[in-house]
């Protein structure tokens, strides 16, 4: 009777992979743990109080103001403000949000206080969008933000 060779059904079947999985793993663990799970948020908060009400502190709502944004053909748009002021022109809407902040500091509150966010919906052109951005730039508003587009 003969005895097979134990190395005759052994063959090599390229390099050991076990050391690069482990390394990765690791890499990967390491990553998971020290990095974040999302993009940067940037947000602006509305209507919360600023200071701590149990020191005593001096408590100040914020003023929030939305414009809604529409294209209505490829060259212009209707920017809508929550208040029902209705505008086609960025002129005509840089003057009227100049107006508010004016009005807004003229009672003595802070321009850091004052809050614009631009609404517009799904089927809005991004130009009519960064229109609006820079009639609110140009009005001197500090704090711009964006909601998602909805139809």
């Amino acid at each position: 009777m003969k005895l097979h060779n134990s190395k005759q059904g052994h063959y090599e079947s390229g390099p050991n992979m076990t050391p690069l999985v482990d390394v990765v793993m690791v890499i990967l663990i390491f990553m998971m743990l020290a990095g974040t799970f999302g993009a940067a948020t940037h947000f602006l908060p509305w209507n919360t109080a600023v200071g701590n009400g149990s020191s005593g502190g001096h408590v100040q709502l914020s003023t929030r103001l939305d414009v809604y944004v529409n294209s209505v053909s490829d060259d212009t748009f209707q920017a809508k403000l929550s208040g029902g002021e209705s505008f086609s022109t960025t002129d005509a809407l840089r003057d009227a949000l100049n107006a508010k902040r004016l009005a807004h500091e003229a009672n003595g509150l802070s321009p850091d206080t004052l809050q614009i966010m631009i609404n517009p919906r799904l089927s809005t052109r991004y130009r009519h969008i960064a229109a609006v951005y820079e009639a609110a730039m140009e009005a001197k508003w500090t704090k711009v933000g964006f909601h998602p587009a909805r139809e």
